[in-house]
């Protein structure tokens, strides 16, 4: 689905899509939906708040998958998790794993399922994803509501973006692994 398809799509039935969608892929969601209020046909508070709750959502069936599929998981999906994100480590440090994993995009599902499968305690659970999903929605929407126009036009700046977001990640994700002094990186810094 193109970007053009999808702004249509969301511009025709608002914030009733925007939820389930948002479930299913929240950032880029969330900054169309943005750049929506930008140009008025969406309120702004509630983009933030629709995308807030379907990321919540979302955190929450993931922790529901490890927690009650912990034993139906592919075995080799579970070790992967397990190899990835250690679960006695996600017991002793888990709010800030949780906030690691929400931040850095790209292992968030693995962290959040590790979370279910580590039994770490649902409302804990849900309130630290909490405090980090209000400043990456609320960020994602504000970068949609910058860019409102550019979307219209065409994604020519997303590429770009996307690199930047990539870099930070990976640079993220580098620093945690060298403090916490695993040598699992395949290379050095």
């Amino acid at each position: 689905m193109t970007g053009e398809a999808i702004t249509a799509f969301l511009s025709a039935h608002g914030l009733w899509i925007m939820a389930p969608a948002a479930l299913l892929e929240g950032p880029f969601v969330t900054i169309v939906a943005g750049a929506l209020a930008a140009q008025g046909t969406l309120n702004l508070g509630g983009v933030i708040l629709t995308a807030l709750l379907a990321d919540l959502v979302g955190d929450a069936l993931l922790w529901l998958v490890g927690r009650f599929l912990r034993d139906r998981l592919p075995r080799r999906m579970a070790r992967r998790i397990n190899r990835t994100i250690p679960l006695a480590d996600l017991r002793k440090h888990s709010v800030r794993i949780l906030l690691f994993g929400k931040l850095a995009h790209s292992l968030g599902a693995a962290v959040l399922v590790a979370a279910g499968m580590a039994r770490v305690p649902f409302v804990p659970f849900l309130l630290v994803n909490l405090v980090a999903t209000i400043p990456k929605v609320t960020v994602l929407a504000l970068l949609g509501w910058t860019f409102g126009a550019s979307i219209a036009n065409g994604p020519d700046w997303l590429a770009p973006l996307g690199m930047a977001f990539l870099v930070m990640a990976l640079g993220i994700s580098i620093y945690w692994l060298r403090k916490q002094g695993k040598s699992r990186c395949a290379f050095h810094v």
